[in-house]
């Protein structure tokens, strides 16, 4: 399902089960809502995986400059995961994560982003987690931040509600 411009404007899906990008660039895109660039969302378990993919300088006027993922059920799953690439500029409005923004809808639902070998540069946002916001657990392994800002939130770099594993 491809929804109108105010949600995202390049890549939108609903009731998504797997969503896999590879050595993919994602420049300038503009959203309203969520996901300046990538906008998926279930009700259902979901997997965003990303392996050498580069966005750089997309917006949104709510939270997740570059990307959202999220799941509306209180038993379903959401996972990002990001091997390599880049987030560049990516801006978040005045919601929360400059480049991602991950969270589940329900107390049982599980929300889990896991960074390998990513950077991300100079993404900012009004609220939390300038880099990176998720409602749950964040795993960092060989990542780097530089220069991300949270306006009037936590976590210049990364915030997360949940389990922060760093190696």
């Amino acid at each position: 399902e491809i929804r109108p411009r105010d949600w995202s404007s390049d890549v939108c899906s609903s009731d998504l089960i797997t969503y896999e990008l590879t050595a993919s660039t994602f420049v300038q895109n503009a959203a309203v809502s969520g996901g300046g660039a990538i906008f998926a969302s279930t009700d259902q378990d979901i997997l965003v995986a990303l392996d050498r993919v580069d966005l750089t300088a997309n917006t949104v006027v709510g939270s997740g400059g570059a990307i959202e993922v999220s799941e509306n059920e209180s038993s379903s799953t959401a996972r990002l995961t990001t091997r390599g690439g880049s987030f560049t500029g990516n801006r978040g409005g005045r919601g929360d994560g400059g480049a991602i923004w991950a969270a589940g809808g329900g107390n049982n639902g599980v929300t889990a982003v896991s960074v390998v070998g990513t950077r991300f540069v100079g993404n900012e946002v009004g609220g939390n987690g300038g880099a990176i916001y998720t409602n749950d657990s964040l795993e960092l392994s060989g990542a780097t931040f530089v220069d991300n800002t949270a306006g009037v939130g936590d976590g210049g770099a990364a915030y997360a509600e949940g389990n922060v594993t760093v190696t």
